[in-house]
């Protein structure tokens, strides 16, 4: 795992002055000092998730703790979550659920063919444990949802399901005569 790296990735975004990523109780958090004060979680993981496409060393942290200064000692976990928090940072958690019509296309084709799992929009098809023999049945039900844009490519990458969804394409569907 390349802590460094998915530092550096978050460093990158230009609404972060500095950030931190460290391993917490077999997953990832980010510390990272803003420099918007409205920057929220769900756009850094966005962006992080977006980016490790095309970076697929690097890890995406599974939470985000906005904080009003880096500490001295920049590689000092404690330090870290001694930390202010951001002023009015006040979302708590990643939003997990469908949020428009395409994630929604997407939400109800994976619990339609995947009944034991609760899909995360966050998450990555293979991290939810999605099953490879599944796809084809998962892009037909959001085909015949009136969406189209994914390939079987797509469900095994390090894009989450939001990321997927915001490829979709509405789908117009010429009326027989």
């Amino acid at each position: 795992m390349d802590l460094a790296g998915s530092t550096r990735l978050l460093t990158e975004h230009p609404d972060v002055q500095s950030a931190a990523v460290f391993p917490d109780d077999g997953s990832l958090v980010a510390f990272v000092v803003p420099r918007r004060a409205d920057l929220r979680p769900t756009e850094l993981d966005t962006y992080v998730r977006d980016l490790l496409s095309w970076r697929p060393a690097l890890m995406a942290p599974h939470r985000y703790v906005m904080v009003a200064a880096a500490p001295a000692d920049p590689g000092d976990q404690p330090a870290w979550a001694d930390q202010e928090p951001a002023a009015d940072n006040t979302e708590p958690t990643i939003p997990t659920t469908a949020s428009s019509l395409r994630e929604k296309a997407l939400w109800d084709a994976l619990t339609a063919t995947h009944p034991a799992v609760s899909p995360s929009m966050t998450a990555t098809y293979p991290e939810l444990g999605g099953e490879f023999l599944a796809i084809p049945a998962v892009l037909d039900h959001v085909r015949r949802t009136g969406y189209d844009g994914l390939d079987i490519a797509d469900f095994l990458g390090t894009v989450s399901l939001r990321g997927m969804a915001a490829k979709l394409k509405s789908v117009v569907r010429a009326e027989s005569r």
